[in-house]
């Protein structure tokens, strides 16, 4: 198995828990980056404070009368849309009951003469019509009229579509009528001057829908205001304290959390670098799970006894196989059952594995106290020591040895390929 191979399944059959408790063992670095990039953030959040107060200093830009200014236009804008709003009759139409009135104009004739026609009567009938007169009449503006009304041009069918949105079908058909009336005055007088042709009225007729659209538009008029309103009190403020950039907790401690987050993003991910760059063996499962090899047991009590802080006893503990739980000598009986299954009729078994030897050796013995009728030999580096290679040869089966953090999965690879060729059966694995 390729070593990028191999790496690709460790990420993707690894135990999560194992994942998460090889990252916790690091906590320290983490906790030590996630504090570093707090205070660099800070840092540079106070830099940038100093750097626009003396900006605003040197450069005379961030003055009390630029902020006056902005207040006088601010409050301008505040009024002018309060007012536009309060005599708006599009504002004030409910856009789930909006009524309509619709028609549609057709002219017929020279196509020169058409064209002409078309384009004139489209710009009056959107922009040039007089609702003066028609506003005073029903005490509004003639700019609330205006905005009620909308005119598509269809050249290739030489029409233009006529639509307009009021309270009710009356107000919109009455307002219809009057413009296409207006339109047929202004019709007899564009025959004057361009030339014969026949106008049409069609498709006349009122009815309510709703316009989602409309109520995204009212929607956003309104929400103007507010949104004003909040600039006017930010321009209020930086021109009371006479220009001065200010430099909130708020801001800062928002900085901080920024950088802490992010340092403790990339601690983490320096660690799962270094986790999977390193190939150490983590836990009894990936040797299962990456060879095919069925685990015997697991001896960790050496290794619990290392850790004294508390923390590190509690990371210690997560996703530990319940087998590490039962006693040792169980543990060893269950061994023995496991090798009479796994290689049946093996009398002389060979232990080898990236362990130094001194823990082949008392693994040996432990095990001898325990399986009787077996004979347990140290195999350590055969792929540097001949003897080792010797052992291995002339013994029933192997029995793959491996250290949690210490044991290389490319060594691994390596004795299990040697036992390969060498023809001898792996009974399993232990794991200290």
């Amino acid at each position: 198995m390729k070593q990028n191979d191999r790496e690709e399944l460790k990420g993707m059959k690894i135990p999560p828990e194992v994942l998460l408790r090889e990252i916790l063992m690091r906590w320290r670095i983490i906790l030590l980056c996630a504090v570093l990039f707090a205070g660099l953030f800070a840092g540079y959040r106070y830099l940038r404070h100093v750097r626009q107060s003396r900006t605003a200093v040197a450069e005379d830009i961030l003055t009390t009368e630029v902020f006056k200014k902005g207040i006088a236009i601010t409050e301008e804008k505040i009024e002018s849309r309060k007012e536009y709003l309060a005599g708006s009759i599009l504002a004030e139409i409910n856009p789930y009951r909006m009524a309509y009135a619709e028609a549609s104009v057709f002219l017929s004739g020279d196509q020169d003469t058409v064209n002409k026609v078309m384009h004139s009567l489209y710009f009056y009938a959107g922009n040039k019509f007089d609702w003066s007169e028609f506003a005073r009449e029903h005490g509004t503006e003639e700019r609330y009229m205006k905005e009620l009304v909308g005119v598509a041009e269809y050249s290739e069918q030489n029409c233009f579509f006529i639509r307009i949105r009021h309270r009710t079908e009356e107000e919109a058909g009455e307002m219809m009528s009057y413009l296409l009336e207006g339109l047929a005055e202004y019709d007899e007088r564009l025959k004057e001057s361009c030339g014969a042709h026949t106008y049409d009225v069609t498709d006349w007729q009122t009815r309510t829908g709703n316009d989602s659209n409309y109520a995204d538009w009212a929607e956003a008029q309104f929400n103007r205001i507010p949104t004003l309103e909040t600039v006017l009190e930010n321009f209020r403020k930086k021109a009371g304290s006479g220009g001065a950039v200010s430099l909130s907790k708020s801001s800062l401690l928002k900085y901080m959390v920024l950088g802490g987050v992010l340092g403790a993003l990339i601690a983490v991910f320096a660690v799962l670098v270094f986790i999977f760059m390193k190939d150490r063996l983590l836990d009894a499962r990936e040797l299962k799970a990456l060879y095919g090899i069925k685990n015997l047991a697991v001896f960790p009590a050496e290794r619990k006894a290392k850790k004294s802080f508390a923390p590190d006893r509690w990371i210690e503990s997560i996703g530990r196989d319940a087998a590490e739980r039962i006693p040792e000598k169980e543990r060893c009986r269950i061994a023995g059952e496991k090798l009479a299954a796994f290689a049946p009729g093996a009398k002389t078994l060979a232990l080898t594995g990236d362990v130094k030897e001194k823990e082949l050796q008392k693994l040996s013995e432990l095990l001898a106290g325990y399986i009787q009728g077996a004979v347990f030999a140290p195999a350590p580096a055969p792929d540097k020591n001949a003897d080792s290679v010797r052992i291995l040869r002339e013994a029933d089966a192997v029995i793959l040895v491996g250290e949690i953090r210490r044991s290389c999965l490319g060594v691994l690879e390596r004795q299990i390929d040697l036992a390969e060729e060498l023809g001898r059966p792996i009974a399993g694995s232990i794991v200290l």
